[in-house]
């Protein structure tokens, strides 16, 4: 079952604003959203990424690295 996604309860960020958090490049998160790691949608001309979607893509990989 694919999450929605809660307007009223997130936060949304830039790529810009997601590649500084993760101390990666603009195209790195590009290509996340792109490849559907990284849950996202268009507003506009611009990709809005929920803070939910980037908390869930950060514990999975923790998660990865743990086991």
């Amino acid at each position: 079952m694919a999450k929605k996604f809660h307007a009223l309860e997130d936060k949304y960020y830039s790529i810009n604003e997601v590649a500084q958090i993760m101390n990666v490049r603009y195209m790195t998160v590009s290509k996340m959203i792109g490849r559907g790691e990284l849950k996202a949608f268009r507003l506009h001309r611009q990709y809005r990424i929920p803070e939910s979607a980037l908390l869930d893509l950060m514990n999975e990989s923790a998660s990865k690295l743990a086991a």
